[in-house]
Parts: C-alpha cells; structure tokens; sequence
C-alpha cells in the first residue's frame, strides 16, 4: 500500500468486529489536526518490578524465554525438554529489549500516518531482532505479539510522536478476556464518546444498533 505514489496519509487497523461511529469527514478532521503520528493504547512493561496483573502477562508473554534441549525421559529415549528462563538477569541477554528500547504492549487497535507506516516498514525490513524474538518463541509462551510489537516500535521511534488515544469505545464492563459485545442499548454511551469506531458488534447477536449508525454516521 505504502509502495504507491497514492499511498494514504492515514490508515487504520480495524477487525471484523469494529464499526464507525463518526463520519468520515470527521474521523479525517480529527487525524490531520492532531499532532500525533500515532494513535493507540499502549503502556511500558517492567519486567524487574511486574507490579500490575498485566506487568505480570505481559512478562510471561514477551519477557520469558524458552529453550528446547535435547534429554532422556525414564526409558532412556531421546526427548526435548522446554528450559525457561524468566529472571530479568538471566532472561535479558537473550531478549531485544534494552534501557534505550523498552517493550511496550497494549491493545492491537491504532492507526497511524504515513511518516509511521514507512518507518515500521522500514524497521521490519532492517531490525529484525525484535520480529526474531517474537518468532522463534515457544508458541505456548508468546501469546498476542501484535499486542507488543508495534507498541515497542513506535514507542521507541525518536522521530514519533504517539497519543495513547486509539480512538476506540470498547467495553470492558464484562471483567473478562473479551469486550462486551455492543447492543442498542449501548447506543447513548457510544454517541457520547469521542472515538471513531467502536467495538465489538455481532449483526446476529443485534443488528438493530448497526443500522442506527448506519444512519447516524451517514
């Protein structure tokens, strides 16, 4: 996309399950206003204190590493057993993550402009230290990476500026794993909110708010 020369000044990352909830026209005003690049939720993990249940999940995801080593089980048969290492001293040598660049993690929703999308493209293509780390992981152990890996990119640029506003009305009101799922009922305190999509929507659990919308955005 960013290979054209009709590359977008913005683009967004969006699922199956988000919606706008504002124009275009207003979605467009609020981007090119701003003087961020990047707009997304997003927080530094500390992998030496972990003083939060998601510094904790966050160094269990991104700041564990696992090594696969040959062994023996009880009948003397060649196995390969899983060595962790978890300890900031003895994790730290084998991770990309140093005092001049932190992890960052957050929710997997931004969007960002074309000065971002060139220099995360850029480097992908030249740094793949971090993309390594995430790749070669026990797959058991690296959980979400899309939760960290453009957060510890942007979050690191020099030459970004970040808003820790994704511009997202999700509800966590459910105090589980998943969003609540938006009703009509929802409607109110989806059109009092400032973001520009909303999320997540099921058309067979409620079709009747999409359609709302459909009307309200225009």
């Amino acid at each position: 996309m960013y290979s054209t020369r009709i590359s977008p000044d913005w683009f967004v990352l969006l699922s199956e399950s988000d919606y706008p909830i504002k124009s275009a026209k207003g979605i467009l005003y609020d981007l090119a206003s701003s003087p961020y690049d990047v707009h997304m939720g997003y927080q530094q993990i500390n992998f030496d204190t972990r003083e939060t249940d998601w510094d904790i999940l966050c160094h269990r995801r991104y700041g564990t590493i696992r090594f696969r080593v040959p062994s023996l089980n009880r009948r003397l048969q060649p196995i390969k057993r899983t060595v962790k290492f978890g300890h900031p001293l003895l994790a730290s040598p084998f991770l990309p993550f140093s005092k001049d660049f932190r992890c960052f993690a957050g929710e997997h929703w931004f969007c960002a402009n074309r000065k971002a999308a060139e220099y995360l493209i850029e480097f992908h293509k030249a740094k793949p230290a971090l993309a390594n780390h995430y790749r070669r992981s026990d797959p058991f152990a690296i959980v979400v990476p899309e939760e960290s890996y453009y957060h510890t990119i942007f979050c690191n640029a020099p030459g970004l500026k970040v808003s820790n506003n994704n511009w997202r009305y999700i509800d966590w009101s459910t105090k589980s794993s998943h969003p609540k799922t938006l009703l009509f009922e929802d409607l109110p305190r989806i059109q009092a909110s400032s973001a520009h999509f909303a999320r997540k929507f099921d058309i067979d659990k409620d079709a009747r708010i999409l359609d709302e919308l459909d009307a309200i955005v225009g």
